[in-house]
């Protein structure tokens, strides 16, 4: 059983004391209604397409052994994440180096940090542990720019490239 941290109002069924945090709850409807219009003004297929483009520029890296291989459903993904994996890498070394070159990406999801085992859900995916060990997710907002995108993908490839040479 839970035991409250501050005792007093009775919030939340005594788990919880103090007023809800109103500022906070407007900021969050707010939100909601900013992403709700950018919605209806197309951005999320702008978003889109620049993920789409940012995949197509990676995919275009290697050949053979180390083509590069973009890791998505078709159907079942969202509009604003890349996965893909560069044989060869692996994520845990690159991951310092673009973040070091102002690229933040992940090489999954937070629950699998510092765990040396692919995530299940890469696993459902049909990934080999190979690919699971090489790849990155890369996201984007209805804030990235075509230009962001382009120095992204400049800067991933000179990693990758310089990665595989040593």
């Amino acid at each position: 059983p839970f035991e409250p941290m501050i005792r007093g109002g009775g919030q939340e069924q005594g788990l919880r004391s103090g007023t809800e945090n109103v500022p906070y709850i407007v900021g969050l409807g707010e939100a909601a209604a900013l992403m709700q219009e950018s919605f209806a003004n197309g951005e999320l297929d702008r978003v889109k397409q620049l993920r789409d483009r940012l995949e197509s520029d990676l995919i275009g890296l290697g050949q053979g052994p180390n083509r590069v291989k973009s890791n998505r459903s078709r159907e079942h993904r969202t509009g604003n994440v890349a996965h893909v994996s560069f044989p060869g890498c692996r994520a845990s070394e690159l991951l310092p180096r673009l973040d070091a070159a102002g690229v933040k990406c992940s090489a999954g999801s937070a629950c699998m940090t510092g765990k040396n085992q692919p995530s299940h859900v890469q696993k459902a995916m049909g990934i080999s542990d190979e690919d699971a060990f090489s790849s990155l997710r890369l996201s984007l907002s209805i804030l990235s720019t075509e230009a962001e995108v382009e120095e992204a993908a400049r800067i991933i490839a000179e990693v990758i490239e310089d990665s595989r040479q040593a």
